[in-house]
């Protein structure tokens, strides 16, 4: 269950809650169902829109709600219906997915039906509640249902026994899943097998499907523990349930294929809720009441030991999540250091009260605790499932290291935040978490504090963590390395300044992203709207429109214009990002991801508005087969709403045969998955550095820098400690305004990543007047800053080798504290290819002038 996403678990969860419909009394239609074909053979897929049901999310005071369709394909008629399928939203236009399963029969009618539900989040000081209503019912719409051949056929189910008691448990079987990979098995209360009026989903569980395709599951009859009303947990109460089981398809057609559903009573209990598992003192020590009538206790410990410690476990998953692989969510994020398997037996003293404790695995772990008194399948029955960690680790975390990766030898400065109320230092630890170096004691000032040690002088994996006394916080993996270097010294000579080729006739493509809606900006600075609507979303982000064809890229620039085309004023809407990515092709600073873009990164765009041009031979190559996707931020400084557009303009040329194509590095001063940090106004300059890997040989030919305000420069130095390239920045004559502070509420942002994005973990928003000093963090901009009008960047020549290291810092002045500061680089290298020796003709080399900017 931990190598895979858990989201048919949660889909299906959604599914039935939003099936508990008989809590409100269904008002008259409001929209109309449409299925795009009239008729579906068994095993095929169909679509259907919705009408009359936007999906709307609103917050609230407690929580929030949000409003959507909920759609089902029942098949048969009367007490004979049986829910075949629910509808898997496929678009944002209301369209919806459903697969026909091998079980159903054609002969019989089949209709969609569905509801416009609202559903109501409630945060308490004993929990959340969850209430969903019914809006409006739809009319049933009938879909012929043709033969046909499904493949697999399943999920034909069975289950043991129809009846059991609270705390037992029945084992279902599942066949004719072949090419799935998981099932789940979940259980709803009522009656209701078409699905209509279902009640609110109870309980769960999974497992996984072998290649045959068959597949047997336990599921215990008993309700988990909650926060509301139930915090331990307890056997089911007596009464009707519903059965349903969902395999996962591995096909891009349909994510789930529903078995039929089947009827499960409850009858009789079990004290199954009397039981504790708790960790102390090295030892793990479980005990429980009721199991009477001579039979044993078995208690089941299932788990993972981590190294590094589980919110180490956590990071990694969350840094797979922004970059939206699945293969890191399974192979590195969370794939512990060992499993743990661990079986305890007690007998029950004849008031049927036991105990029984062992040895708690060393280190950080986390364990499932299960106990059957006796045999659960069958007179028996299984407690309710308990969850133990142990975190030995002090309340502190790693917030950034620079470098984000050392020679060995190297000095590395730790910042770490938290809670101590102890002797706090920053250390490099090894695999078994012994400390190797250790900072001299450091002060948390508002929970963060900064510190050096040195990297070990032997290259591996390490850890780093900060220390609370003798205790060590959440540690982070950290990589030391060795520090080779390029023996050649010399630069390359100068280009020839004649005889390019230059023959191809250069183009413009004028691109533009809008209307797009920015509202006033609102002066509580708490509850402001979003900045920005999406646009055309594909997945996480926009579309970006571009030239047809091949062609190479010479130059490309962006602004922020109004609807007449005038460029607007960074006082009135502040530009703070656009990325172009071209997803055909990968960035070799980030392979896994640039802050959750995918792709090689075209360009990007900021307040500074920076031109990234190349001169003869040199250009970005783009291939008809490529696409291109985006993401923008923008932020209101006006308090008058505003629309405006993201234009970008390309200058290319077709004659690809000309150019020497380039590669494009990009990154962050923090690595692949942050990309921004606090500096803490201490006064002493603040640098952020990171290791970038040349991945090919070639020739340097450009870079540059991203910083905010209060940068006082970026640095591009290779692994001979010379500097390549200095960025820096020119301001306008006029402040910014408004100040814009960093909080956990939400933030004015103009991204096609809908609420879900990991790839941009910070939050904005905006207020006026004097910063709170017990605010978490200080503010991103000041009202006196000036605006940004340039950041440099370099033309170079410069020979790389395969494997060379170059060191990017961006570096603050820390003069006054900020939040969300950014040290973002791009480095461009000619890898081979195109021309290789000047040619006829006569042009003079246009001064490269690649650059980053957002």
């Amino acid at each position: 269950m931990r190598r895979r996403a858990a989201a048919i678990l949660g889909a299906l969860t959604v599914l039935v809650a939003g099936l508990a419909l008989s809590q409100t009394t269904a008002q008259a239609a409001g929209g109309t169902i449409s299925p795009w074909s009239s008729s579906v053979a068994v095993g095929a897929s169909f679509s259907a829109g919705a009408t009359g049901c936007s999906s709307v999310e609103q917050d609230t005071d407690e929580g929030f709600s949000y409003q959507e369709p909920q759609l089902l394909l029942i098949s048969g008629t009367g007490a004979g219906e049986r829910m075949a399928a629910f509808g898997e939203q496929v678009d944002d236009h209301g369209r919806y997915r459903f697969t026909v399963p091998g079980w159903v029969d054609p002969a019989l009618p089949a209709v969609v039906a569905g509801r416009c539900l609202l559903t109501t989040y409630v945060e308490t000081e004993q929990g959340a509640s969850v209430t969903t209503t019914t809006v409006f019912t739809y009319p049933d719409v009938a879909v012929d249902i043709t033969p046909g051949t499904a493949s697999p056929t399943g999920p034909v189910v069975s289950v043991d026994r129809s009846t059991a008691a609270g705390g037992q448990v029945v084992t279902v079987t599942g066949s004719q899943c072949q090419g799935d990979s998981f099932a789940e098995v979940v259980l709803f209360a009522g009656t209701d097998l078409s699905g209509r009026t279902a009640g609110n989903y109870v309980t769960g569980t999974s497992a996984d499907i072998p290649g045959s395709g068959t597949f047997t599951s336990e599921l215990a009859l008993n309700q988990r523990g909650t926060a509301l009303g139930n915090p331990a947990g307890g056997p089911l109460p007596e009464g009707d349930y519903t059965l349903m089981v969902a395999c996962e398809r591995d096909d891009e057609e349909s994510s789930f294929a529903i078995g039929e559903l089947l009827p499960l009573t409850v009858a009789g209990t079990n004290p199954s809720g009397d039981f504790t598992a708790e960790v102390s003192d090295g030892m793990i020590h479980a005990m429980g009441s009721g199991c009477t009538g001579g039979q044993a206790v078995t208690v089941n410990l299932t788990g993972y030991a981590y190294s590094y410690g589980i919110e180490e476990v956590q990071q990694r998953a969350s840094r797979a999540l922004a970059r939206r692989s699945i293969e890191a969510l399974a192979d590195d994020a969370v794939d512990p250091d060992g499993s743990i398997q661990q079986t305890l037996t007690a007998v029950p003293d004849a008031d049927g009260n036991w105990s029984v404790e062992g040895d708690a695995p060393e280190g950080s772990f986390d364990l499932v605790a299960s106990a059957d008194c006796g045999d659960p399948t069958g007179n028996g029955f299984r407690y309710v499932t308990r969850y133990l960690y142990e975190n030995d680790t002090a309340d502190l975390y790693v917030e950034r290291a620079s470098p984000t990766s050392s020679p060995t030898g190297g000095s590395v400065m730790l910042s770490v935040g938290g809670f101590c109320d102890g002797t706090v230092a920053v250390a490099i630890v090894d695999s078994s978490r012994n400390v190797i170096s250790q900072s001299d004691p450091i002060v948390l000032d508002a929970q963060l504090g900064s510190g050096t040690v040195t990297a070990p002088t032997t290259p591996g994996r390490y850890g780093i963590a900060g220390v609370c006394d003798d205790q060590l916080g959440y540690a982070e993996e950290y990589q030391v390395f060795t520090p080779d270097t390029v023996s050649a010294e010399a630069p390359l000579p100068a280009e020839p300044t004649e005889g390019w080729p230059s023959q191809g006739e250069r183009e413009t493509y004028h691109g533009k992203i809008g209307p797009i809606d920015l509202p006033a900006m609102d002066m509580d600075g708490m509850d402001m709207a979003k900045a920005a609507k999406d646009l055309d979303p594909s997945g996480l982000f926009i579309k970006v429109p571009r030239p047809d064809g091949d062609f190479a890229i010479t130059k490309l620039s962006f602004d922020l214009v109004d609807a007449e085309g005038m460029p607007v004023d960074q006082e009135h809407a502040h530009l703070h990002h656009f990325v172009i990515a071209n997803t055909a092709k990968e960035n070799p600073a980030c392979p896994d991801g640039t802050f959750g873009l995918p792709g090689q990164i075209v360009g990007a765009a900021g307040a500074e508005r920076t031109v990234l041009q190349t001169g003869d031979p040199y250009g970005l190559v783009v291939k008809d087969t490529d696409t291109w996707s985006g993401v923008y931020e923008l932020m209101s400084r006006s308090m008058e709403d505003q629309k405006v557009y993201l234009t970008y303009d390309i200058d290319y040329r077709r004659d690809v045969q000309n150019v020497r194509p380039v590669t494009s590095y990009f990154g962050s001063a923090t690595g692949c998955d942050t990309y921004t940090w606090t500096v803490d106004g201490s006064g002493t300059p603040d640098t952020q550095s990171h290791y970038l890997t040349i991945a090919k040989s070639g020739r340097l030919i450009g870079a540059g820098g991203h910083i905010h305000n209060g940068g006082a420069y970026a640095d591009l130095v290779n692994d001979r400690g010379r500097r390549l390239c200095r960025s820096e920045i020119t301001y306008g004559d006029e402040p910014v305004g408004h100040t814009m502070d960093l909080r956990s509420s939400s933030r004015p942002l103009a991204m096609v990543a809908e609420a879900t994005t990991t790839s941009m973990p910070m939050s904005t928003t905006t207020a006026v007047g004097p910063i709170d000093p017990t605010d978490e963090y200080p503010p991103e901009f000041y009202d006196d800053d000036l605006a940004i009008k340039g950041i440099s960047t370099c033309a170079l020549s410069e020979s790389v080798t395969a494997g060379e290291r170059l060191r990017f810092d961006a570096v603050y002045t820390n003069d006054r504290s900020r939040s969300g500061v950014m040290g973002i680089y791009t480095a461009y290298v000619w890898e081979g290819g195109g021309p290789a020796e000047p040619g006829p003709g006569g042009a003079d080399p246009i001064p490269g002038n690649p650059s980053y900017t957002g």
